[in-house]
């Protein structure tokens, strides 16, 4: 409490300021942890009555509510929040991993904490695998379904699969994101309308890392029809801009051959010969297809 001012009356308690070296629970007091102190404290109507009482009567509801939001074995979570949210990875990833030895409450959210800190630190690898671990808390721990999926979904895997989508937007590395994407992919309905926004993740990402074969499967496992257009256009741009143009006359394409044509035709028609001659590409196309007539066209 060496941070708080108490002064007479609710309205005269604050917090001190300009001290510089401020621990970081001084700094937790001195912001949203002090807000929250004051208010249980307001509600519990202590001071209405004599409101020079502080001493006597406020000092011990401060200290009761402080600990209280300070100790770990409860509901509250600001704590852990703000550390994350004024970027002390550091001591996050200290508290976290200290209070594994005992604390069961809130395992998930801190397992998403001690994700976060190996993600600032760049270990993707760690971070992932705390990710994946804390998935589990998403429909009973607050923190993941209000402050992180924002869902009012009741189906668990729903919601497990909105976490997973929510977490793509915090890597910058591929790999992790495909391993997301497909572990998404693997606990979703098959009706699940997020099955196809995750194929095309693992599309994307596939793709980036130069992994055709992957990117191609995971094109046609896309349960969307418009979806699985706007991967080919991807595939067949990036492939000849790559000069990898093998891999785009060998792939079968099952029932999406006329669209890589009218895609290819269109592309000759508005690219420039000298850059790129899709319609070489073409001929190449039709000949591997034993279509001599289109080739020769």
């Amino acid at each position: 409490l060496a941070s708080l001012e108490i002064g007479p009356g609710l309205g005269g308690i604050q917090f001190k300021g300009g001290n510089q070296n401020m621990t970081i629970t001084e700094m937790f007091l001195k912001g949203e942890g002090g807000n929250q102190v004051r208010i249980k404290l307001a509600k519990t109507g202590c001071m209405d009555e004599d409101p020079c009482a502080t001493w006597t009567i406020a000092v011990l509801g401060l200290a009761r509510f402080t600990a209280e939001l300070l100790w770990p074995m409860n509901e509250s979570f600001l704590f852990p929040e703000y550390l994350m949210e004024c970027c002390q990875y550091l001591p996050l990833q200290q508290y976290v991993n200290q209070l594994s030895e005992f604390c069961d409450v809130n395992e998930s959210s801190l397992k998403f904490m001690l994700g976060m800190a190996y993600l600032h630190f760049d270990e993707p690898e760690k971070a992932a695998q705390c990710f994946t671990e804390a998935s589990k808390g998403v429909a009973n721990e607050p923190f993941l379904r209000e402050k992180i999926i924002q869902s009012d979904e009741v189906e668990v895997r729903q919601l497990e699969v909105s976490y997973y989508l929510k977490q793509f937007e915090e890597f910058g590395a591929p790999d992790v994101v495909v391993s997301f994407a497909k572990t998404a992919i693997s606990i979703a309905d098959d009706d699940d309308p997020n099955v196809a926004t995750l194929w095309s993740k693992v599309f994307k990402y596939e793709l980036e890392l130069e992994h055709n074969e992957e990117a191609y499967s995971a094109m046609i496992a896309n349960p969307e029809s418009s979806r699985r257009k706007d991967c080919l256009r991807q595939l067949l741009v990036t492939l000849s801009e790559r000069g990898d143009l093998q891999s785009i006359v060998s792939f079968p394409y099952i029932d999406l051959e006329d669209e890589v044509v009218s895609i290819l035709e269109s592309r000759a028609r508005s690219v420039d010969l000298t850059s790129q001659n899709y319609y070489d590409l073409l001929y190449a196309f039709h000949v591997n297809r034993t279509n001599w007539r289109k080739g020769i066209k």
